[in-house]
């Protein structure tokens, strides 16, 4: 029996991204239960051999908060960026982690950081740790 694919989900009140279509606006990306329902990044769920996929652009700085709530919240274990920061003169999205080995930044309720830097002939491996600021531990 094959899984169906879950349908793409058209969201008129997205208005944020760079190319006139994408994120949602900033009101509208608050921590309340209902909001935080609400698509606030440009992305796409693919479902591929029963393996899901979260397809995003690159953030620009006003969505770096919204990307990393993002990942956080679909428990992302992997990103994978196919552009550099900038392509010739042009911004392709923002330097949305720290570059630093052993930096830390915090987005939004997100910290991300930086825990190692493996420098290859045609692409960087960084492994990064994320840590809720808003989530109180268990006791």
């Amino acid at each position: 029996m094959q899984k169906e694919a879950p349908k793409r989900r058209q969201d008129t009140e997205l208005k944020q991204g760079r190319y006139g279509r994408g994120a949602g606006d900033r009101e509208k990306a608050s921590s309340s239960t209902e909001s935080r329902k609400k698509q606030v990044f440009p992305t796409n769920l693919l479902q591929i051999m029963f393996k899901a996929y979260l397809v995003s652009t690159g953030p620009l700085e006003r969505t770096y908060g919204d990307f990393w709530r993002m990942v956080w919240e679909q428990n992302v274990l992997l990103i994978v960026m196919t552009t550099r920061t900038d392509e010739g003169s042009r911004r392709k999205c923002g330097q949305y982690w720290p570059l630093e080995e052993g930096g830390q930044e915090v987005y939004g309720h997100i910290a991300v950081v930086n825990q190692r830097v493996d420098h290859h002939t045609h692409y960087n491996h960084t492994t990064m740790e994320l840590h809720n600021t808003e989530v109180q531990p268990s006791s």
